[in-house]
C-alpha cells in the first residue's frame, strides 16, 4: 500500500512530465520546428528513443538537455519544465498532506536546494 506521499510524488512527476510535453510541442511549433523525435535528436544529441519519451509524457530531460532546449527555444527553462500548472497542483496536494509528510516534502525540497545536503533536526 502507496503512503499518501507516495502518492502526491507520483502525482507531481506525472503533471510535471505531461506539462513539459504540452510546453515542448507548443514551443517547437511556434518555432517552426518539426516536432519529430529523429530531428529533435540531431538537434540534442541524444537517442532518437529519448526524445520520443520526452515528447509522449513518459520523462523530462536531465538538467543540461532542459537547458539547452530552453535556450534553443528561446523560453525559460522553468516554463518550459513546469508551465503554470504544477503550482496549483503543488500547493493542493501539499495542504491535503497531514504534518508529518509535509515536513518530509520541507526538508526534501531544502535538500535539492542545498545540492543534496539534507540537514537533520534533532
Amino acid at each position: 500500500m502507496q503512503s499518501s506521499l507516495q502518492k502526491w510524488i507520483e502525482v507531481i512527476l506525472d503533471a510535471e512530465a505531461q506539462q513539459f510535453s504540452l510546453s515542448h510541442l507548443d514551443q517547437l511549433k511556434a518555432n517552426g520546428h518539426p516536432t519529430s523525435a529523429t530531428y529533435l535528436a540531431r538537434q540534442f544529441n541524444v537517442t532518437p528513443h529519448a526524445d520520443q519519451q520526452w515528447l509522449n509524457d513518459v520523462f523530462i530531460p536531465k538538467e543540461q538537455s532542459m537547458q539547452g532546449l530552453a535556450q534553443w527555444l528561446k523560453v525559460d527553462p522553468r516554463w518550459l519544465r513546469y508551465g503554470g500548472v504544477l503550482e496549483d497542483l503543488f500547493v493542493a496536494d501539499y495542504m491535503s498532506l497531514c504534518e508529518a509528510d509535509r515536513a518530509t516534502v520541507r526538508a526534501v525540497t531544502g535538500a535539492v536546494w542545498r545540492g543534496g545536503k539534507v540537514e537533520r533536526r534533532v
